[in-house]
C-alpha cells in the first residue's frame, strides 16, 4: 500500500531529492529534554518524580507546615498525581512542538525566498505544490516522535477517565455514548490538526514576509490569534 502511494505521489517518499535536501538542513538533534519527553517510559518516570516531589510538598502543606497550600495540590496526595504530572509534561511538549514547527517552517521556506533559492527550485521538474508538500512533510517527519508521544499520552488519559457512563442509567448511556466517542476522537486528533494549522500558517507567513526573522514573528502572531 505504501509503495502504491509513493509511486502515485513521489513527494511522499523520504528519499525524494527535495526531501533529502530539506532533511539535511534540519539535521541536528533535539535538546536532551525533548528527546527524553518523547520516550513513553522516560516521560512516565519524570511524571512519577514530579508526583513524588509534589506529594511531599502537599503532605507538608496540608499538615499546616506550609500555611496557604492551595487545594489544587490535592490530586498529588492521590495515585492520580502521576497522570496529572504527565499531563503537565504533555502540555510542555505540546507547546514546544508547535513553536518548533513554526520555526522549522519559516526556516525552510523563508530562507529559500530570501536567498532567491525558491525561484531556482521552481526551475526543477517539480511543481510549486510538490515543493511545499515536501517541505511540510519533512517537518512532520522530524516531529513525528513528539506527535506520537502526545497521542499516546492522550490515549493514556482517555483510559484513566472514570468510566462514569457504565454506572449511569441505561437511558442515559445511549444518548451520551456517541457524543463521548466523538469527543475522544477530537481529543486524539487535536495535536495533528494543530500541527498542520501551525505549519500552514507559518508557510503562509514565510511566503508573505520575505525575511525569516520577521516571518517567524508574524507566524507567532497568526498562531496566537488562531
Amino acid at each position: 500500500m505504501y509503495r502504491f502511494f509513493v509511486a502515485r505521489f513521489p513527494w511522499l517518499s523520504p528519499t525524494h531529492p527535495l526531501a533529502v535536501r530539506e532533511a539535511k538542513r534540519i539535521n541536528y538533534d533535539f535538546p536532551k529534554f525533548i528527546r527524553k519527553l518523547s520516550d513513553p517510559w522516560t516521560m512516565l518516570g519524570y511524571a512519577a518524580l514530579i508526583h513524588g516531589a509534589l506529594f511531599m510538598v502537599s503532605l507538608l502543606g496540608f499538615q499546616h507546615l506550609f500555611p496557604g497550600t492551595p487545594a489544587v495540590m490535592l490530586p498529588f496526595l492521590t495515585p492520580f498525581g502521576t497522570p496529572v504530572a504527565a499531563g503537565l509534561l504533555h502540555s510542555i511538549l505540546y507547546w514546544i512542538m508547535l513553536i518548533g514547527i513554526c520555526n522549522y517552517t519559516t526556516l525552510l521556506i523563508g530562507h529559500d525566498i530570501e536567498t532567491k533559492t525558491w525561484d531556482i527550485l521552481r526551475l526543477t521538474p517539480y511543481v510549486s505544490g510538490d515543493i511545499w508538500k515536501v517541505k511540510l512533510l519533512t517537518i512532520a517527519r522530524r516531529w513525528s516522535g513528539v506527535l506520537r508521544m502526545l497521542i499516546l499520552t492522550r490515549l493514556f488519559a482517555l483510559v484513566l477517565i472514570p468510566i462514569g457512563i457504565t454506572v449511569q442509567q441505561s437511558s442515559d448511556v445511549s444518548s451520551t455514548l456517541g457524543l463521548n466517542f466523538v469527543a475522544a476522537l477530537v481529543f486524539l486528533a487535536q495535536p495533528l490538526v494543530d500541527a498542520f494549522m501551525v505549519g500552514s500558517l507559518s508557510a503562509f507567513s514565510a511566503m508573505t514576509v520575505h525575511n525569516p526573522t520577521w516571518a517567524k514573528l508574524a507566524a507567532y502572531g497568526l498562531v496566537g490569534i488562531s
